[in-house]
């Protein structure tokens, strides 16, 4: 018995969770009732690479805790990131690496079972945003740092008032150039209307039932202003775009999926304070030597840019690592399934009943359906 399978049976000793354990030269499996809970693979002339693929353990007799707890761990034990794909009856697929030496199994289930954070634990975020987010399948913050933006606004590209076109995204670096006037429309609506200028030209601002935004842009101040403009005969507006001040400005802004009663700014900042909670040095799932031979960034950078990226560039270094990353856990996923062996049914069919059954259903079978029931029959 090796050392990784004595770390296994005491770990299940610990946790009071049954695991079963099988390894040869290239691949090592660790599951729980048949359903792979660590899968370790080393390609020729690698180093170990460290994967987890955790079924739905609800329907497992695994409480939600420990579930969790496992996602946890693999991310703030091993800074790994979580891959919700859905195939195969696996409801995540999380990768990191696992420094088995020097670990006990006492340490290594404290870790699964003490790493918890709850996303109400961050700062700005009660029950009710916790159940906001929840709508959105995040219960955790590990959950957070892998919910992707949809998409990005690019606000490095910045265009002259005078160079705006009718019904063009736009981001725009102008001063406020007057007070707000304020008002009600015919359906009771408060507005507000300003006007901002560059060097090229004037572009008027109106903002809906938000009797602050006076406040937020003081006259004479430089902001960039990010939204679809209109263009009427040289007439530049703009209804609620975003803002920033130009001296605080970022390239690249995310944009996430949300609910309704949640902001794209409330889980800008939740992911801000989840970034915070990443350790200095993350063990990365993907050795250095595969990351330089398929030119892959490091699982921290990667992780960082897809949600505040430095620039265009950097996303695109930041996608290709984890889509790479993915792809390489699905490939990894497959493996394992095709390596299970076959094992005999313990329900054996002595006695064939499938015309009996075809007799139940509402509807006369074809030959295939037929073949189909016999190939069932006779496996």
């Amino acid at each position: 018995m090796d050392k990784d399978e004595l770390l296994i049976k005491e770990l299940s000793h610990h946790t009071g969770v049954e695991m079963e354990y099988r390894t040869d030269e290239r691949l090592c499996e660790i599951s729980v009732d048949g359903h792979v809970l660590m899968l370790r693979y080393r390609p020729d002339g690698d180093d170990w690479l460290y994967f987890g693929v955790v079924a739905d353990f609800e329907d497992e007799g695994l409480s939600e805790a420990v579930l969790t707890r496992a996602l946890e761990f693999n991310l703030f034990g091993a800074g790994t990131s979580a891959f919700h794909l859905g195939l195969f009856g696996m409801s995540f697929i999380l990768s990191g690496t696992v420094a088995m030496d020097g670990l006990t199994a006492e340490s290594f289930a404290d870790r699964l079972v003490a790493l918890v954070r709850k996303i109400e634990e961050l700062s700005g975020i009660g029950k009710k945003r916790a159940e906001l987010f929840k709508k959105l399948g995040v219960f955790s913050v590990g959950e957070l740092l892998t919910y992707y933006p949809r998409t990005y606004e690019d606000w490095s590209e910045i265009t002259d008032i005078a160079d705006v076109e009718d019904g063009e995204t736009v981001c725009i670096r102008a001063s406020v150039h007057s007070a707000f006037q304020s008002g009600f429309t015919k359906s009771g609506k408060y507005i507000a209307k300003t006007y901002v200028a560059d060097e090229t030209g004037i572009c008027e601002l109106i903002y809906f039932n938000n009797k602050y935004i006076d406040r937020m842009l003081v006259n004479g101040k430089t902001y960039r202003f990010f939204g679809k403009a209109s263009n009427s005969f040289g007439n530049v507006s703009m209804i609620a775009p975003t803002f920033t001040p130009d001296s605080a400005s970022v390239e690249v802004r995310p944009i996430y999926n949300l609910t309704t009663g949640l902001n794209n700014n409330t889980v800008v900042n939740a992911v801000k304070q989840a970034l915070k909670l990443l350790p200095e040095k993350i063990n990365d799932p993907l050795p250095e030597s595969l990351r330089k031979r398929f030119d892959l960034c490091s699982l921290k950078f990667a992780i960082e840019n897809i949600h505040f990226p430095a620039d265009m560039k950097s996303l695109e270094i930041a996608r290709k690592r984890l889509i790479a990353e993915e792809l390489l856990v699905l490939n990894l996923g497959l493996r394992s399934l095709k390596s299970h062996k076959r094992t005999a049914n313990k329900n054996l069919i002595t006695v064939d009943y499938s015309e009996e059954f075809e007799k139940l259903i509402p509807f006369e079978f074809t030959n295939a359906q037929r073949r189909a029931v016999k190939d069932c029959i006779d496996d």
